[in-house]
């Protein structure tokens, strides 16, 4: 597994359109946290999805939840995460399935002031969630320009 800023020195050119998809302090975002997918293991194995505000701290990725959320359950339960980006919105001219996934495993953030900077990061308050850091096992960029592309990258084992 590896960490945003481990990607990001590895796979700049990926970082950056990672940045981007995700709405990570993007111009045009809500604030400095992004917009994704997360998608989580439920208690009895199935697929849960739900919109998140990813945030990039210090070089790592954390999503914060808060404690009336069933994804809380399902990450303290089983920690394997898929975050996809949102879709780009439909222009004059088409439409542009440029797309960033990233898949690891989820810890839970166990530092009060880490964690006050998350939740300040997203918009929450820190009493009302928990947070965790998204560690990075395979981050992929389909992309259109110029034809298909695929690129995938691996973070390193543990």
């Amino acid at each position: 597994m590896a960490s945003w800023g481990e990607m990001a020195a590895d796979r700049p050119e990926m970082e950056a359109r990672a940045r981007e998809l995700y709405l990570i302090e993007q111009p045009d975002a809500p604030g400095p946290a992004g917009l994704g997918y997360l998608a989580t293991v439920r208690a009895d194995g199935g697929p849960r999805v739900h919109p998140v505000s990813p945030a990039v701290l210090d070089g790592r990725l954390y999503v914060y939840c808060l404690l009336s959320s069933p994804k809380l359950r399902d990450l303290q339960g089983d920690g394997r995460y898929a975050l996809h980006s949102w879709p780009k919105p439909f222009t004059d001219d088409g439409f542009d399935d440029e797309e960033f996934y990233l898949s690891g495993r989820a810890t839970p953030v166990a530092d009060d002031e880490l964690h006050r900077r998350i939740s300040q990061t997203v918009g929450d308050k820190p009493e009302s969630g928990a947070s965790f850091e998204l560690d990075i096992e395979r981050a992929l960029h389909k992309g259109r320009i110029g034809g298909l592309d695929y690129t995938v990258w691996r973070g390193a084992p543990d």
